[in-house]
């Protein structure tokens, strides 16, 4: 639907276009031949990336899911919307099928993979229990520094948020998985190596020491890494890494695996057209719109 609205949109410049021609106005004509040069090689762009690789899967992104005022927190009623249409209407996978889909090793139809990032107490409270009841696969990808006492309160909106405990970790960790996400969510492209390894590896090490089995996957705090990060994670033994935001493909890099984030700005409708392609146009057209 988004993509037909930009031909419409394509074709209704090429009128004002024809018009303009006639009035003999030559900077508006230029203007208007320029946007329509970029607005067609969008098109072309959304469409060529639709037709290169048709099966895609879906990995989501939640943070805090509860009452709170964060913008980046989903209301519980809304979290179990979602996941109920998400049971109904979708494969609800582990991210170890996720890597076999992209390594061409199995297909997967309508395919979804669920994802926490911080590690919030409330993800125990609201989240954990619909998992444990319809036995659905899940990661959550901890900061293992920063409790509520560390937290920072510019970056976190002025709002602090209990962190789950050891206790919670060991119960939860018998049903749904865990994944590091740095000891104090630095941007880790802004740090030393030797500073971006401590952090990464503080947080697996104590994270598989509470659980008493090895992970397997890593999140990049702020979406944020370079070439020398990704190294460092796979030295590390990590078996992917996650960033964001986008949808997954065959083929795809496993240490820059992009993820839907879903927050408290995302009602029904848009949860919905989010687990789609017109997810990655919005995200195209976006970047399109800035550049222009």
């Amino acid at each position: 639907m988004a993509t037909w609205t930009l031909i419409d949109m394509s074709i209704t410049l090429k009128r004002i276009l024809d018009v303009a021609k006639i009035l003999s106005s030559g900077s508006i004509f230029r203007e208007l031949c320029e946007f329509k040069s970029k607005l067609n090689s969008c098109i072309k762009s959304m469409q060529e990336s639709s037709r290169a690789r048709t099966q895609k899967v879906c990995i989501l992104l939640y943070h805090s899911i509860g009452f709170n005022k964060r913008y980046s927190t989903v209301k519980p009623s809304e979290f179990y919307r979602q996941m109920d249409y998400l049971r109904k209407n979708y494969e609800i996978v582990s991210l170890d099928k996720i890597i076999k889909f992209i390594n061409g090793k199995i297909d997967l139809d309508k395919a979804v993979a669920i994802t926490f990032d911080d590690g919030y107490y409330d993800n125990y409270v609201y989240a954990f229990p619909y998992f444990k009841k319809y036995r659905l696969p899940a990661t959550i990808f901890i900061t293992t520094g920063i409790s509520e006492k560390f937290q920072n309160k510019k970056l976190f909106e002025g709002i602090i948020l209990k962190k789950l405990g050891n206790n919670e970790i060991k119960k939860m960790s018998i049903y749904i998985d865990f994944g590091a996400h740095t000891k104090t969510h630095p941007f880790l492209d802004k740090i030393s190596l030797k500073e971006a390894q401590k952090e990464i590896y503080d947080s697996k090490y104590k994270i598989e020491k509470i659980i008493n089995k090895k992970i397997k996957y890593f999140a990049y705090p702020f979406f944020k890494y370079n070439n020398k990060i990704i190294n460092l994670i796979k030295t590390l033994g990590f078996k992917a890494a996650l960033n964001g935001p986008g949808l997954v493909r065959k083929g795809d890099n496993p240490f820059i695996l992009k993820r839907v984030v879903i927050t408290s700005s995302t009602n029904f409708f848009l949860f919905k057209i989010n687990l789609t392609e017109y997810y990655e146009w919005k995200i195209n057209l976006k970047k399109f719109l800035l550049r222009s």
